[in-house]
């Protein structure tokens, strides 16, 4: 089984990409600034003195687009076929949305009663 890294170990490995990209070294606030995050907050969840929160977890991995930092934290990966449903539920009729949403509701109770 492959080794799961932490969070912190992730977060080096994006500052070491972006120095790399930029060609030069930052400082770890200036990595924080650039993911847009206080680099207090950063320097906890960096060096595992805090777990990140939810919010921040998926912000992790939707800014790196890197579903590892799930892993780090001992968290489910989302499913992509439920995330690309929120990400195209606003588009869809109204139409289509209730279907959805009926369909759903009848699968659910059937199996709650066990058939």
């Amino acid at each position: 089984m492959e080794d799961v890294p932490t969070i912190g170990e992730l977060l080096l490995e994006y500052h070491q990409k972006y120095e790399k990209q930029i060609r030069r070294s930052v400082s770890q606030k200036e990595f924080a600034e650039y993911i847009g995050i206080d680099d207090k907050n950063y320097n906890h969840i960096y060096t595992g003195r805090r777990k990140p929160s939810k919010k921040m977890l998926v912000y992790f991995a939707q800014f790196f687009d890197d579903m590892r930092f799930y892993d780090a934290v001992g968290e489910p990966r989302p499913d992509d076929e439920l995330k690309y449903i929120q990400s195209t539920w606003g588009r869809l009729p109204k139409q289509i949305r209730d279907e959805m949403y009926e369909a759903a509701r009848k699968y659910i109770d059937k199996k709650s009663r066990g058939e």
